[in-house]
């Protein structure tokens, strides 16, 4: 694909110490960054879900000395009529609002909880 972009030379007139000149431009392609034997993986055709990748990535997370698992997610995928109360804050929230899914790891995910982001930002006590 690079050099059949341009067959002839490109001609350009200017205006240097007080004379006009031309100078012929050679154009390249930019360069691949890629390192030798890297392969594209395009074959099966489906596209990246970049939502779906960012939801759900577990991390751990240490507060006062208790370790959690927690998860982001952007509460899309539960069904139309759920409802979660966040454990910091009493209010409820619907299915689209983005929260954290957090469980104690000596627990389990079994006994996860809802927070608001803002609210799981500020909780430091135990879930149970």
């Amino acid at each position: 694909m690079g050099s059949e972009l341009h067959q002839e030379p490109i001609w350009c007139t200017l205006w240097s110490d007080g004379s006009l000149k031309q100078i012929q431009l050679v154009l390249k392609m930019g360069r691949n960054n890629k390192p030798k034997g890297f392969k594209r993986n395009d074959d099966d055709g489906e596209p990246m879900d970049v939502i779906r990748l960012r939801d759900g990535i577990k991390k751990t997370v240490i507060k006062n000395d208790i370790e959690f698992f927690v998860q982001t997610t952007s509460g899309n995928n539960a069904e139309e009529s759920k409802k979660w109360i966040c454990p910091f804050c009493s209010l409820s929230f619907g299915v689209g609002i983005s929260h954290v899914v957090a469980w104690e790891s000596a627990y389990g995910p079994e006994k996860r909880r809802h927070f608001h982001n803002a609210c799981w930002s500020k909780f430091q006590g135990r879930l149970f």
